[in-house]
């Protein structure tokens, strides 16, 4: 009689959790790997050093500057500025790809300075040819982990940056 309960009780327990049974909800990943659009994570390779977050909140210093060489009469944009194109750039071309060129650096303590950084921005994915290029220089300072101070672009020819904000 024990043996027969005991049966029924873990028979019961078994068919009762669901333990054989598939989900029909999956759980969500604790950590979100966020995919780097800008391919800003290249600008530290050269150095052997890594950005810790790639959130644009996160990417920039606060009291980071972006300098479009020409536009503005050599004014700079602020953090906010430089997130709010990033962003628009991203909805505006959902297949994006850009490519750093190597470029020089400069270790000063706990900042590095990129010089040259040569680019390739292709609207495309898929596109052999940029639709865009220049090169630009960086300062990135590092506290928790690296962040951007200053971005000072220098696109080819006379037209404004491909990052540069919308005025």
């Amino acid at each position: 009689m024990r043996i027969a309960i005991l049966i029924t009780f873990l028979t019961v327990v078994m068919a009762g959790c669901g333990i054989f049974t598939p989900r029909n909800q999956f759980e969500e990943p604790l950590f979100i790997i966020e995919t780097d659009r800008f391919s800003f994570s290249k600008l530290l390779e050269n150095s052997g050093e890594n950005f810790t977050s790639l959130h644009l909140d996160e990417l920039f210093t606060e009291s980071f500057t972006y300098k479009d060489i020409n536009s503005r009469g050599g004014l700079p944009y602020d953090k906010n500025q430089i997130k709010d194109r990033l962003r628009q750039i991203e909805s505006e071309y959902p297949d994006l790809r850009i490519e750093w060129v190597d470029s020089s650096f400069t270790r000063k303590g706990d900042s590095i300075f990129l010089e040259q950084t040569g680019y390739a921005v292709f609207l495309d994915k898929n596109s052999l040819a940029p639709d865009f290029t220049g090169s630009s220089n960086f300062a990135l300072a590092r506290s928790t982990g690296w962040q951007i101070c200053r971005w000072i672009d220098m696109p080819s020819g006379n037209e404004k940056s491909f990052f540069a904000p919308q005025e």
